[in-house]
């Protein structure tokens, strides 16, 4: 056994972190207030079974040794000898060369992969599809397709894994690394291609180093984006796509924050050298503070819908805590994102950024465009959302300043504006967990999530009840319709729930999310409230799913009675009227 496996037998993740936070039992799991990020109401859990812990509101996570790395501010040897001391393991020369010779073996596989496949875009046959994708329908060039070393994954089954074992990489290595990954159906458990049919953007550090690859489907399939899973070189909550390009302007001339890599691959094409984007995730802390290494100067450039606007609020919230100078410039209305206008015209996104405006002047502005200011409902709107925003400023002289502007916009004291801000301010959290907060967390996460959550800490006989009554079929998450039907088949195999096993046996691809809502707190008083929390999630699912099938039906329906066919359309409306009467048994959900 291993120096790593001898102190994960010796010690207990809720111990080691529990000796930096006070945890608090929580069903199977434990919580706390998250050590890495300001926050009033716990979001931070601990799983003892999986002995990870995962942040709901910063999205940092991890074992045991990854949280002694941020705790400690050390790299993983550091962190190594930190917890062997504490575990009384003797540790030899080799176990600290293990992470580091890991790490070198997947960056070198990475690096090959990308070759790989930029290699087959430009010069091979095979990857005609991908180049005519890049090319014709988003516009790159040949220099911003070779300067990010964007590739082509054929929709082929073993492409890459044929050409990799042919360079003596084992099977195993290209595991870890994800690039590969295990069949979930026909031949469940071969090792197959994890990006097939697939555009292929490397992750690039800003030592030059490929870290992990962003598959983009050009063949209209879900998920349209496939992220590399984290692996000992990449973690996506502190990755920032771009930086390798953008880190020289960024420190003369600030960041500006977009939300897709094909963003800041038109942003780069266009001369603006200082775009990045976060890569599969929600603006962390971690890459804030990464970027402040550079800049205290950041604009956010999101998409003009409700999404952009909530992302920039709540990138805007991360930022201030950490003192940056934060401007927003949201893409006009007339353009689905700034890859598109930056097609229609370049000129206009050097004035959109030249015009950013201080980021609760925005949302200010937002407020007021879209309320009446001058009626009390209106007034009233307004302050319902600009509570929830400028009840997080931390500066004082800012506070102050917009209390005094607000109530000038709206006619309204500067006692009462301060008042509702403050007020706010004691329940109201960037990261408040969603049953503390009274949030409901079906909308918060979906029903489809959230059912599976709850499936994972109710007794056995509750679980098999509900599995027996769902099909993948009826989830439109098809990642949660996958660890559903797993789930299922594993239950009536084992006649048992052991998450660990059950966790081991997943694909990696399906791992983060079960980590995931497996760590969610569910705040069940006892197991009656959790059957009762799963009897509402359950119903919310089976009623969207039956609604989705009596919408597809009632378009057959239409196509059978067109064409004539009266037996076809007997059967349908048949089926329709099945359905309908199975919907009201659902009524109350």
């Amino acid at each position: 056994m291993d120096a790593i496996s001898q102190i994960k037998q010796n010690l207990d993740v809720v111990d080691v972190i529990g000796g930096y936070v006070p945890l608090k039992k929580s069903g199977k799991n434990y919580k706390g207030v998250c050590p890495f990020h300001s926050e009033k109401t716990p979001s931070f859990m601990v799983s003892p079974e999986l002995q990870i812990f995962k942040c709901f509101g910063c999205n940092e996570g991890g074992d045991m040794f990854r949280f002694v790395e941020l705790m400690e501010g050390v790299d993983f040897p550091s962190a190594l000898e930190l917890l062997a001391e504490k575990a009384g393991v003797v540790l030899e020369k080799h176990d600290f060369d293990r992470e580091g010779q890991l790490k070198k073996k997947i960056y070198h596989i990475n690096e090959t992969t990308a070759k790989f496949y930029h290699y087959l875009l430009l010069k091979h046959p095979a990857g005609k599809p991908g180049l005519s994708y890049v090319r014709e329908k988003r516009g790159l060039t040949d220099e911003t397709i070779r300067s990010f070393m964007i590739g082509y994954a054929p929709d082929k089954p073993t492409t890459l894994l044929d050409f990799m074992s042919k360079q003596g990489f084992s099977d195993d290595d290209l595991f870890q690394a994800g690039v590969v990954t295990e069949r979930t159906y026909g031949n469940a458990g071969q090792l197959t291609d994890k990006f097939r049919g697939r555009v292929v953007f490397p992750l690039t550090g800003t030592d030059g180093k490929v870290e992990g690859f962003t598959g983009r489907t050009i063949f209209d399939r879900e998920p349209k984006y496939l992220n590399t899973a984290e692996t000992p070189v990449f973690y996506k909550s502190i990755y920032i796509y771009g930086l390798d390009k953008a880190k020289t302007t960024i420190k003369k001339e600030g960041a500006v924050f977009v939300e897709g890599q094909m963003d800041v691959l038109s942003a780069h094409q266009a001369d603006f050298k200082n775009v990045i984007a976060s890569s599969g995730t929600a603006l962390t802390p971690g890459q804030l503070k990464i970027i402040s290494r550079y800049t205290k100067d950041i604009i956010f450039c999101f998409d003009n819908d409700s999404a952009g606007i909530a992302a920039a609020k709540r990138a805007s919230d991360l930022a201030e805590k950490l003192n940056f100078n934060i401007k927003v410039a949201m893409v006009p209305s007339g353009s689905k994102d700034l890859d598109e206008l930056l097609k229609k015209d370049p000129s206009s996104v050097r004035e959109l950024f030249s015009n950013a405006v201080s980021a609760y002047d925005f949302f200010l502005a937002d407020a007021l465009k879209r309320h009446d200011r001058t009626s009390a409902l209106g007034k009233k709107g307004i302050m319902d959302e600009l509570s929830a925003v400028f009840s997080r400023i931390a500066s004082p002289v800012l506070l102050d300043h917009y209390v005094k502007k607000v109530s000038q916009e709206l006619n309204l004291s500067q006692d009462t504006i301060y008042s509702v801000f403050v007020k706010k301010e004691s329940y109201t959290s960037s990261e408040t967990h969603v049953q503390e907060s009274g949030e409901d967390p079906v909308q918060k996460i979906g029903p489809e999530p959230y059912l599976l959550a709850v499936f994972l800490h109710l007794a056995l006989d509750t679980l098999e009840e509900f599995l027996y009554n769902l099909q993948p079929r009826d989830f439109e998450d098809l990642t949660v319709g996958k660890i559903v039907d797993k789930l299922a088949n594993f239950v009536h195999k084992e006649k048992k729930l052991d998450i660990t096993a059950f966790q081991k046996e997943l694909p990696v691809e399906l791992k983060e999310t079960f980590d995931n809502l497996y760590l969610l707190d569910v705040s069940a008083e006892d197991d009656t409230h959790l059957k009762k929390l799963a009897q509402g999630a359950f119903g919310r699912v089976r009623t969207l799913s039956i609604k989705r099938n009596l919408a597809e039906l009632s378009a057959k329906i239409k196509d059978a009675e067109l064409s004539g066919n009266a037996k076809l359309t007997g059967q349908l409306m048949s089926d329709f009227s099945e359905l309908s009467q199975e919907l009201l048994k659902y009524k109350d959900f």
